[in-house]
């Protein structure tokens, strides 16, 4: 079972691990970088039929935006955190299925999924190609081969 929470914990959710369509698919259409205020965001996704298996627990801090035509978004009104996507029914992408951001994954569940992916054979990771995309991000594999900076400061240079 994979766990997520947002950040003041209000708001969780479970998802069997074996329901998981595809791991780590990342993003930066418009929609996803404003709503995250991040240049990227990393998703993993159920698919329409096992979406019913993606449960959430929530007191009264679950709120919902319709961001597009297509789907709509889930987040902590308490916290802001962004816990989900569902789509609508019979449109063209994704038609009813529901995708969370990984960050918002336990550690554990993190472990669970990628162990899952190898095993299954499903996508492990994943470019979605939107015509909005941020062009000054250039190529990811820039991104992966990009000096690494930690440390105290943050701005240490760390050998990879």
């Amino acid at each position: 079972m994979l766990t997520g929470n947002c950040l003041c914990t209000a708001s969780k959710f479970n998802v069997p691990t074996n329901s998981v369509r595809f791991g780590f698919a990342t993003c930066h259409c418009n929609a996803c970088r404003l709503s995250h205020a991040s240049p990227t965001v990393v998703w993993s996704g159920l698919n329409a039929v096992d979406s019913t298996t993606f449960e959430v627990q929530t007191s009264t801090s679950l709120s919902s935006f319709k961001s597009s035509e297509t789907c709509t978004r889930y987040f902590c009104s308490t916290c802001g955190t962004h816990l989900y996507i569902k789509y609508d029914e019979g449109v063209e992408r994704w038609s009813g299925e529901v995708h969370f951001p990984t960050a918002i994954l336990s550690e554990p569940s993190l472990v669970a999924l990628e162990a899952h992916l190898q095993q299954t054979g499903k996508p492990r990771y994943l470019h979605v190609f939107y015509s909005d995309r941020q062009n000054c991000l250039g190529d990811l594999t820039t991104w992966a081969n990009a000096p690494k900076y930690g440390g105290a400061s943050g701005l240490e240079p760390i050998e990879s």
